[in-house]
């Protein structure tokens, strides 16, 4: 297998929301095998509504062979300090891992790699060759995108984008296209008032670490199933040389 390189930043939760990219821009992207980016990004969120807020983490990471996973966490009920998480898993063979902690239960779905579901999903993706605009069928990818230019964020350079959702949530993103045009940051205005906003506590350039793609074997499994319409996780094409 061919070696890949590794860059990381590591922002602590702690000066998450002092840090400013200052940094040159860095504008290599890192590739693994068939030219399929691999990184690793975690999102830290605080929603402010009235004087409710909450937090979140959010753990974006892929695989130089196609296999991505993607983690949400919320601090548990129970006032105990832990986080519990969903986490789904989409291997490159074609099966799809559907993990909750809370509850310690799995769900597996083994999808047809081949297969026209599958293959569309990953068409589905935004192509970073796009400046972060289109995905991999040549079309954007929100109906109502304003480009809002580029900035640097943890050093990295991003494309910020501005659009509305038919929920009338109003989104800013900066996606980057070292990192597959990942979000790197996020500010959100919903309908209802709530104020989120995501910053980066960790961008990692090259292989995850092994343990995000673990399955554990003592969960339950809620039932496994052979299937050619559930969604799979947005993972890229490989890139043709």
């Amino acid at each position: 297998m061919p070696s890949v390189a590794r860059r990381s930043i590591l922002f602590p939760a702690a000066f998450a929301a002092l840090a400013v990219g200052v940094l040159p821009a860095l504008a290599f992207t890192v590739m693994g095998i068939n030219g399929i980016e691999c990184y690793t990004i975690q999102l830290y969120g605080t929603s402010l509504n009235g004087s409710q807020i909450t937090h979140t983490r959010e753990t974006v990471a892929q695989r130089s062979d196609g296999s991505r996973v993607e983690i949400r966490e919320r601090p548990a009920p129970d006032s105990s300090g832990e986080w519990v998480a969903q986490k789904s898993i989409a291997f490159a063979s074609g099966m799809v891992v559907e993990i909750h902690t809370d509850t310690k239960a799995k769900t597996t779905i083994t999808h047809d790699p081949n297969g026209h579901e599958w293959i569309n999903q990953r068409l589905d993706a935004v192509d970073p060759a796009s400046d972060c605009t289109k995905n991999f069928h040549a079309k954007p990818w929100a109906a109502s995108m304003v480009l809002e230019g580029n900035e640097i964020v943890k050093g990295y350079d991003t494309v910020r984008i501005r659009f509305s959702q038919p929920n009338g949530d109003v989104v800013t993103e900066w996606r980057a296209p070292a990192f597959g045009c990942e979000v790197l940051q996020e500010d959100r205005v919903m309908r209802n008032g709530t104020v989120e906003h995501k910053i980066p506590i960790l961008l990692e350039l090259g292989e995850p670490e092994p343990f995000y793609f673990e399955v554990p074997a003592d969960y339950k499994e809620l039932g496994a199933a052979a299937s050619s319409s559930a969604h799979p996780a947005n993972h890229r094409p490989a890139r043709s040389s």
